[in-house]
């Protein structure tokens, strides 16, 4: 049996696909917690994401049935989303992320838009109760900024999201400000009993600052820290003292550190502890690393 979030979702996808699906989700316990991709390609192979490995799909589609499987996803019209499909995605209302691979359409100084799309990657949101408990115990014990890290596909928006409910939530609950530029962090997951509020699709640097200045959170979350121009603009909007808890691709912390945005922000004293994010059979685990100073020693504990 699947929810009805998936079932929406599968709405949107060509029928053959759809089915697909539904028969290999009778052959897997929890199918819905260990799926996190579905990814579709024009005239080859379709494949799911399940316990983190490839499962091939006994289907193929067609670039009209991609064509139309973007532009069910875009409401009807792909022009609508012309910008967010410059930057590689679109974000559904319900949360899901889905990235594009095609043709870019781009002038002498920038990409404004995608065409000739070829496959799609659909990203699945989860709510796993639990996932942010190392983030709320070295955000309460550092009461600072916390970068975590890992490959992508791993779990970062997963812990962010539950770490934005604990913190936000019980007795004494904080006003946290989660700055969602991807629409990733929908209000279907967050319990309504929460402290949160979300900006949803304001660049970082400009969604940190509007939090900072009208919103006076105790806590701002954002995912996937980017550019040096991003980092720097981070910067200057972090200036109140307000912690951020934020996100980076990475497969290990020597790769994080080695990352010139995260360098700028982590040698201002943006971030007092790092937390990188495994997971195997659905299982999260963390490395905690606490007061780096970049190039000089490193104190670090193990949770």
């Amino acid at each position: 049996m699947i929810s009805n979030v998936l079932s929406e979702l599968l709405s949107f996808l060509p029928v053959a696909v759809a089915r697909e699906i539904l028969q290999i989700s009778d052959n897997y316990r929890d199918f819905e917690k260990r799926l996190s991709e579905i990814r579709i390609r024009a005239d080859r192979i379709c494949t799911l994401t399940l316990d983190m490995r490839p499962v091939t799909m006994r289907v193929f589609v067609s670039a009209q049935e991609l064509h139309d499987c973007v532009k069910a996803f875009c409401k009807g019209s792909v022009y609508a989303y012309s910008e967010s499909l410059a930057e590689g995605f679109i974000t559904t209302d319900s949360g899901f992320r889905v990235g594009v691979a095609g043709r870019a359409l781009r002038d002498e100084k920038r990409i404004y838009g995608v065409t000739d799309i070829k496959s799609i990657s659909i990203r699945i949101p989860h709510s796993v109760a639990g996932a942010g408990d190392a983030i709320v115990s070295a955000w309460r014990e550092e009461r600072g900024g916390i970068l975590v890290y890992s490959p992508p596909g791993v779990g970062k928006t997963t812990a962010l999201r539950d770490a934005a409910i604990q913190l936000s939530s019980g007795k004494s609950p904080l006003r946290v400000v989660i700055v969602d530029s991807r629409g990733e962090f929908p209000e279907s997951l967050i319990d309504k009993g929460c402290t949160v509020d979300v900006l949803t699709g304001y660049p970082k640097a400009v969604g940190i600052e509007t939090a900072t200045r009208t919103l006076s959170p105790d806590v701002i979350i954002c995912d996937e820290i980017g550019n040096t121009e991003e980092a720097i603009a981070i910067l200057g909007a972090q200036s109140t003292g307000v912690s951020l808890i934020a996100s980076a691709h990475a497969a290990s912390l020597s790769e994080l550190l080695s990352r010139r945005a995260v360098k700028i922000l982590s040698l201002n004293g943006v971030f007092r502890a790092y937390i990188g994010v495994s997971r195997s059979d659905g299982v999260y685990a963390y490395t905690t690393d606490r007061h780096i100073s970049i190039g000089g020693n490193l104190c670090s504990s193990n949770l």
